[in-house]
């Protein structure tokens, strides 16, 4: 028995020793960057997209109506927005390894009370406990850690952190679908609360603040001058100016219109599609088309920013979703060719509105004041998101469908384009001073 105990001991040795040589292969960044992809697989992907699924299950077994369905979101969409403004409290308080588990936990809790609810009133607490989860575990804290790891690929590395939401897109909507067939919406909700505490375990373990606490520097470090003299635009340090008034307002209210059609919108799609005469399984296929595309989406919007810079890329992802909303107008044609363009437009574009805060902030801020910028932005997203929630359910209940809402979500888009070539107009002109 001992001889077994020592020979187990050993081969573990060898088995760890084997995994640290493997991690000290490769730059333990990127072991980060995989981190707060499933950070945002839990936050972005679990809580305000694959939650979307559930909601026209939660509708039509509790017999709720559609204002109240879009309520939830409103609710998760205003405790977010309240605890954004704590958000650097929170990290400078519990640091970033404990920061961020706690709220991939909270999404667990969120979905842990929706499986023992059957009321209104426990939906909405459900919703307000998943809103932590959205505040905490936002772009900001991916945004600050890449930055912190990153100064070469940096925007390689935020496009597949941003790959996590797309992958819970690509893949939950139909586990979700078959759970809730096979076991009943409880049940559903009670097993991906425990795969959700698994991804908690494993953002711990993985999760480092900086290069510096385990004797390494950031990605680039090296070749830091010739990086600055050859990169795009969007990632060289700005001048030490402070951002214009002017500016601040634009970039405010661009951000402002891209929260207000990135939550909503995709929250809303599965009960578009529903209202439109899809079945279930229909609907479970159309968003996974939409995470599957949306996946390698942010990882090429990353790379064709570092090639050609944010504004462009930006526009060019922009007027790509903006095609994808005027098609959601025309869902109810039933159309093979719309829903192609919806799954196409959708998934290449919805890449813009997860990581326009991080790339805008890249671009706009000067250095020193980079966290500040990505958190007003972060939480202007969220104002959005926060005003326009329920607009799509009592546009729903006045008009009998979801064509107005989405409607809107293309005016909203076209806005924040404008806005957003001013506020980089704007930046260039500060630069030429």
């Amino acid at each position: 028995m001992q001889k077994i105990c020592i020979k187990g001991i050993i081969y573990y040795m060898k088995i760890k020793e084997k995994g640290l040589h493997i991690m000290k292969r490769i730059f333990y960044g990127w072991f980060v960057v995989l981190a707060c992809a499933l950070m945002l697989f839990t936050s972005i992907g679990m809580v305000g997209n694959n939650f979307s699924i559930f909601m026209p299950f939660i509708r039509e077994a509790y017999g709720i109506t559609h204002a109240q369905t879009s309520s939830l979101v409103t609710i998760r969409c205003l405790v977010s927005f309240v605890l954004m403004w704590f958000l650097g409290i929170y990290y400078d308080k519990l640091g970033t390894r404990i920061g961020t588990t706690l709220a991939v936990a909270l999404a667990a809790a969120g979905y842990l009370i929706f499986s023992f609810g059957d009321t209104y009133a426990v939906f909405c607490v459900g919703a307000a406990v998943m809103g932590a989860c959205n505040a905490f575990a936002s772009m900001a804290p991916v945004s600050v850690l890449m930055n912190n790891w990153f100064i070469k690929n940096k925007a390689l590395a935020v496009g597949i952190c941003g790959m996590g939401s797309g992958i819970a897109m690509m893949v939950m909507p139909g586990v979700t679908t078959a759970l809730y067939e096979n076991f009943g919406l409880s049940q559903a909700f009670r097993l991906e609360c425990f795969f959700m505490l698994g991804l908690a375990a494993v953002v711990f373990l993985l999760i480092k603040d900086e290069p510096a606490y385990i004797g390494l520097r950031p990605l680039g470090y090296e070749e830091y001058k010739d990086i600055l003299e050859n990169m795009p635009s969007a990632f060289k340090p700005a001048e030490e100016r402070p951002m214009s008034r002017t500016l601040w307002v634009t970039i405010i209210i661009a951000s402002i219109c891209m929260g207000c059609l990135a939550n909503p919108g995709y929250s809303h799609l599965s009960v578009l599609f529903t209202t439109a005469g899809f079945d279930a399984m229909q609907v479970a296929g159309l968003i996974s088309a939409i995470g599957f595309i949306l996946t390698f989406s942010k990882l090429v919007f990353g790379r064709l920013v570092d090639k050609i810079g944010g504004f462009k890329s930006t526009m060019i992802y922009g007027a790509i979703l903006t095609a994808g909303h005027i098609c959601c107008c025309l869902v109810y044609e039933q159309s093979t060719l719309i829903n192609i363009g919806i799954v196409a437009g959708m998934g290449i574009g919805y890449a813009i509105t997860t990581l326009s805060a991080t790339i805008w902030s890249n671009d706009l801020a000067n250095k020193d004041n980079y966290a500040v910028v990505v958190r007003r932005l972060q939480i202007a997203q969220s104002a959005g998101a926060l005003l326009f929630s329920t607009v799509p359910g009592i546009l729903a209940d006045r008009f009998g469908n979801y064509v107005p809402a989405y409607a809107l979500f293309t005016v909203l888009m076209v806005v924040s384009l404008f806005l957003a070539a001013i506020s980089y107009r704007q930046k260039e002109k500060s630069m030429a001073l």
